[in-house]
């Protein structure tokens, strides 16, 4: 062989070997903007980079769509079909070398536009042409502050409701004012959703107003000024017109028509009341003409509103039941029927769900002896669970109140009454794994065990392709094993793959319980078992060459 021919199979080495390295996978720590209206074109700009295509797309919503230019840079097209339902779409890019994390992406009703600066000043403030639309913003640096004139006509009410940290994990604690047409601020909402603020302004005279927003870092730092940065992105919904707050019931009986009554602003006398079909276990319910959605759970139990202190005592468990505290100081009690020696469980949801309310549980006796009481889970957690075990057959009350005696339309609650029950919960560190080169993959399973769950856990993964080996791994009752376990995948006969997978676990002891393994999306309280699985593609390996 020549030495020109000799630098030649060289040159080609090196460039596959280049070529593998540089591939990239999609990173993608946030998207602006971070939703869109239905029926529309939206373009997004990542921050992150996209990788190396071609690329892909993947969603929980499978009628989303995107489009990639030919050469990727920041942006890509997501396509809303008009038929889309609304509420929050979990996506993710994807490559022949990995996938970004998932992320979530708010599907809308309303009219959108993307805040515009110059805007920090009342004078500069970006002027909106309607009351009924949602902004898509950034405060993207220290000291920012986004401000928005809208005209109000005296009557109407506005909801102004900022979606931020609560739904998209930002590190945004956001605050709203509403600025009068003088310059004085008339209402300001700091935590009202979780870090997310929402402010009910009825309009006292017609005029220009201002909706002001800022932040500070959700984690707290020396600083005492405003704060912002690249991924501080938010979501503004301005409405004049219907804004639902919560339904009751707040969960409905899978299979069976319920009728729901319907709490919020703006809404006309045919929205208070409406008809529901619930089919799966959790559903974002858009009223219509609402600005919004809300979120109901399907469970396969009777599902109750308050029932009067005159209903016959609940002797059938489990069961759900939705209620408010009304009024400030409301007492709300529940008659149970209990029976010796059989434990019940008694678990109320209120900030969970956007209530205003923190709930306080009591248990009495039919003589109105404290039996139990409970307040926060944890310091993080202002919902509770109250398990007791009666030592004799009788009627229980179940009260419920909020900790600081406050009521109204907000403070409601949803309390599921059931035996308690042992169960197991699986998790795991990431929502997407790489295998490289020829080394098995190990995936890392964190198993919590509820109640003393002391049953062997078979776990395994689903969605592989064949030729993939896989074995199951079992959890037992005790010893290290019953707290976390890791399942190895090689890649056997597979060259390349790249898709979804997830990863089930199976009691083997009477229960016979099931359960997937989740990962919180985007730093947020929603779970997802959406896992990833790739495989790239084995380098080449360059032809063996005779040497003269």
């Amino acid at each position: 062989m020549s030495s020109l021919r000799v630098l030649f199979a060289l040159g080609l080495s090196s460039l596959l070997i280049v070529g593998s390295v540089w591939a990239e996978a999609p990173v993608i720590t946030a998207l602006v903007p971070t939703g869109g209206q239905r029926g529309q074109r939206v373009e997004v700009t990542v921050q992150g980079k996209l990788g190396t295509p071609p690329l892909s797309f993947w969603s929980d919503r499978p009628e989303l769509q995107a489009e990639f230019p030919e050469k990727p840079d920041k942006t890509f097209t997501l396509i809303i079909p008009d038929s889309t339902p609304p509420g929050v779409a979990l996506i993710r890019v994807v490559n022949a070398e990995g996938t970004s994390v998932l992320r979530p992406f708010e599907i809308g009703t309303l009219p959108e536009v993307n805040e515009q600066e110059p805007n920090d000043d009342l004078d500069k403030s970006q002027k909106l042409d309607s009351s009924k639309l949602l902004i898509n913003g950034v405060l993207e640096k220290s000291g920012d502050v986004d401000s928005f004139a809208v005209s109000l006509e005296q009557g109407q009410t506005l909801v102004a409701a900022l979606s931020s940290n609560r739904v998209f994990g930002t590190p945004l604690d956001a605050v709203l004012q509403i600025v009068s047409p003088e310059g004085f601020v008339l209402e300001q909402n700091d935590d009202d959703r979780g870090n997310d603020p929402m402010i009910v302004f009825p309009v006292p005279q017609s005029g220009m107003y201002y909706v002001r927003a800022f932040g500070f870092p959700v984690a707290p730092n020396s600083s005492v000024r405003f704060s912002g940065g690249a991924d501080w992105i938010y979501r503004l919904t301005l409405t004049t017109g219907p804004y639902v707050d919560h339904l009751l019931p707040l969960s409905l009986p899978a299979g069976i028509d319920t009728s729901a009554r319907v709490y919020g602003w703006n809404l006309s006398d045919d929205l208070n009341q409406i008809s529901l079909h619930q089919e799966v276990e959790v559903s974002e319910v858009l009223v219509s003409d609402s600005a919004n959605v809300v979120e109901v759970e399907g469970v396969p139990y009777p599902s109750l509103v308050e029932p009067s202190p005159d209903a016959p005592p609940v002797a059938s468990f489990p069961v759900s039941l939705s209620g408010q505290i009304a009024s400030a100081g409301e007492i709300d009690s529940i008659r149970i029927a209990g029976k010796k020696g059989e434990a019940i469980s008694c678990r109320v949801e209120a900030r969970e769900l956007g209530s205003q309310l923190d709930p306080v549980l009591r248990l009495i006796d039919a003589e109105g002896t404290q039996l139990a009481e409970v307040d926060d889970a944890s310091r993080e957690n202002f919902d509770a669970t109250l398990d007791y075990t009666p030592k004799a057959d009788g009627e229980l009350v179940l009260q419920i109140r909020d900790r600081f005696e406050h009521g109204g339309m907000r403070y409601y609650y949803r309390i599921t009454i059931s035996p308690p029950r042992k169960e197991f919960t699986l998790s795991v560190a990431s929502d997407s794994f790489k295998l490289d080169g020829v080394k098995p993959l190990e995936i890392p399973v964190t198993i919590g065990r509820d109640r003393g769950f002391d049953e062997p856990i078979e776990i395994k993964l689903e969605g592989l392709p064949e030729g993939v080996v896989s074995a199951t791994a079992v959890s037992e009752a005790k010893g290290d094993s019953s707290k976390k376990v890791t399942l190895k995948i090689e890649r056997g006969s597979v060259e390349s793959f790249a898709g979804p997978m997830t990863i089930l676990g199976t009691s083997t002891g009477d229960s016979k319980l099931t359960g997937t393994a989740t990962i919180a999306v985007a730093g947020t309280a929603r779970l997802s078992n959406q896992l990833w699985l790739t495989f790239p593609a084995k380098p080449a390996e360059p032809e063996k060459t005779e040497t003269e």
